[in-house]
């Protein structure tokens, strides 16, 4: 079956069919891809957010631990997804099996494609809005709209063009934030006075828990991307020092934050810089949205495969038209910030911990094939405790939890009971598939 699916796919068309050595990009093409991944206006309105209810100190500590263990989870993602050359929805097979997987792969399609994608592109058209009045009002959501179908474009056509929008807006968008930051901290006063107001609206854990949960998502999808990588060692060094590189902008955001208080979309020409910080927000809302759009065509592929085969860039084409939806509702606001990265931080870490224990632990160097039951009540119920803030930390003990569950009840009810299924890979479930 998968060498009939290669013939009748390019490398990337089809979702079960991994990305061959040849296919594989250059570790500093990926770097800023993964950058560009969650440098974004939803990383510095988190940082934002932080900065406006936690004294700055604790605030940017906050941004540097949260960034700093999303980045060596993500690692471990990274390495199954180079490994094995296929994206996460296709490697939740193995431990949810297909109904799972499924399910999963819906829900994600649903909060990305509809959320995620619609968020950013709107955040980036209020900041239109309040750069040039007059594309605001009642042109804000045509003005979304069409930011987010620009967005789309390098999304379809496939990630080494999602690597040359991140090279050209990355260095730019560093470069702006920093002078914006310097501008509001020197016209406050100087670091020493905004690191002197006390604020206690947010206590430090769940600052943590938003830093890191801000990029569950990407954590739990890292495989739709690091597939591309040539070498384990390119997997667990890059992605890391990406996250940490990434952590800059949210520091940003904590301290504009905590000198500027205005709405976040009229920050940059509130300090002057409103065409160039305007130029900066569309680059860093298009390298995330790319992204967006990818994994959530990659999650509608997995989804309908058993019953239709769909090519990458066609379904990615449906995902577009959904974020444009999105953006013209207008759902570009700060609470909805925060209730993505509280949904990422819990149910998608729980599923990253699921799937690493069944890839470094029960399936290692082979592939076993379980009957979803461990997999299903792990990822389901420690993301419910965790979304509910019943766990301490959730972010790290979403992912520790439920792979302890995870090995437990695999290893003391499901293969005593079912048995041990060993396969050659990861088949698709078949009912009825049509060629792309």
């Amino acid at each position: 079956m998968s060498e009939k699916r290669n013939k009748r796919a390019s490398f990337d068309e089809d979702v079960y069919e991994p990305i061959p050595e040849s296919k594989r990009v250059p570790w500093p093409s990926m770097m800023m891809i993964f950058v560009g991944m969650w440098v974004s206006l939803y990383s510095v309105a988190i940082g934002y957010h932080i900065g406006m209810n936690l004294s700055a100190a604790p605030a940017i500590w906050s941004c540097i631990l949260g960034y700093g263990i999303a980045g060596i989870i993500a690692a471990l993602m990274g390495e199954i997804g180079r490994a094995r050359g296929l994206p996460s929805y296709v490697l939740a097979k193995g431990p949810l099996q297909w109904y799972g997987q499924t399910l999963i792969a819906l829900v994600m399609f649903t909060v990305i494609g509809f959320g995620s994608i619609g968020l950013q592109a709107d955040a980036v058209g209020r900041s239109i809005g309040e750069t040039y009045p007059t594309l605001s009002g009642s042109l804000r959501p045509l003005v979304s709209g069409l930011v987010c179908a620009m967005m789309m474009l390098s999304a379809i056509l496939g990630i080494r063009y999602m690597a040359k929008v991140s090279w050209v807006t990355m260095p730019f968008f560093f470069v702006i934030s920093l002078i914006a930051t310097f501008i509001a901290v020197r016209g406050f006063g100087g670091l020493q006075a905004a690191l002197a107001v006390e604020k206690t609206g947010m206590d430090f854990s769940y600052a943590v828990f938003l830093n890191a949960g801000a990029w569950g998502g990407f954590v739990m999808l890292m495989a739709d991307v690091s597939r591309f990588l040539k070498s384990r060692s390119e997997a667990l060094t890059v992605i890391p020092i990406a996250f940490l590189i990434g952590a800059i902008p949210p520091i940003c955001g904590v301290l504009l934050g905590a000198t500027i208080q205005v709405p976040l979309e009229a920050l940059f020409p509130t300090l002057g810089l409103g065409f160039l910080g305007l130029l900066s927000i569309i680059g860093i809302g298009w390298t995330t949205n790319d992204n967006n759009a990818y994994t959530a065509g990659l999650a509608l592929c997995t989804a309908i495969y058993p019953w239709k085969r769909v090519g990458r860039m066609k379904i990615t084409m449906i995902v577009a038209v959904l974020g444009v939806m999105g953006a013209i509702t207008g759902i570009g606001r700060l609470s909805v910030f925060e209730w993505i990265a509280g949904f990422h931080g819990s149910y998608n870490m729980s599923f990253v911990g699921v799937l690493i224990a069944h890839y470094y632990i029960v399936s290692k160097d082979r592939f076993v094939q379980t009957n979803g039951f461990s997999g299903l009540v792990s990822w389901l119920l420690i993301g419910t405790l965790s979304h509910f803030r019943m766990l301490p930390v959730p972010f790290i003990t979403a992912t520790l939890f439920s792979l302890v569950l995870y090995l437990i009840l695999y290893y003391a009810v499901e293969k005593p009971l079912f048995g041990e299924r060993v396969e050659g890979g990861i088949e698709p479930k078949a009912f009825v598939r049509s060629a792309p």
